[in-house]
């Protein structure tokens, strides 16, 4: 294997986890609603997960 197909398969594999990740944290975000401090709290902290997560597949 080349050193170019080793570092594709370990972005696939970044990109997988991401992906899993992501939907993981969105299903278990309860419906919005905008007066509940809970919800609010759980979206922010999905959208840090996110950025995080997003700069990992950057780097």
């Amino acid at each position: 294997m080349t050193a170019a197909a080793y570092i594709e398969n370990l972005l696939a594999i970044r990109e997988a986890r991401y992906l899993r990740d992501l939907r993981d944290v969105r299903q278990a975000l309860p419906p919005r609603d905008r007066d509940d401090p809970q919800s609010r709290f759980l979206r922010e902290q999905l959208a840090e997960r996110e950025l995080e997560l997003a700069s990992a597949l950057t780097v």
